[in-house]
């Protein structure tokens, strides 16, 4: 039924899904399922399942992806410490607040600052950045 009135209302009205997502939430583009910007992901550390590329940039040699989604922030910190731990990198903590923190990751010539961020409505956020060979 729902499909169905979107349609209608896309057909009658262009333009008016939007104002109405307002009102009903369930509408909203937000719950809809994300997908991933062009990029790539260069961390050593595979993305925490189920978030999705919002953001690639790359200025000069300085690269920055980040990644967004629905999931539990504590899982997801210890997703990124233990992945970085495991593989050998130094920990180099930044800054930590009850619901962000951010660490930089070290190992030889190659290093990582990553912030890993919850956000309202159970999303999770993850920044990192690092410096091309």
């Amino acid at each position: 039924a729902l499909e169905t009135v979107e349609r209608q209302v896309d057909q009658v009205a262009p333009g008016a899904r939007e104002k109405i997502a307002e009102y009903l939430p369930i509408l909203k583009p937000e719950d809809r399922p994300r997908r991933d910007v062009s990029g790539t992901d260069f961390a050593p550390v595979a993305r925490y399942p189920g978030l999705a590329r919002s953001y690639w940039h790359r200025e000069g040699r300085l690269v920055t992806v980040r990644y967004e989604g629905p999931a539990e922030y504590p899982a997801v910190l210890d997703h990124y410490v233990q992945g970085f731990i495991s593989q050998g990198y130094r920990q180099d903590l930044q800054s930590a607040a009850p619901d962000a923190e951010t660490h930089a990751w070290s190992r030889d010539n190659k290093r990582y600052l990553a912030t890993v961020a919850g956000k309202p409505k159970g999303v999770v956020a993850v920044e990192i950045e690092t410096t091309l060979d």
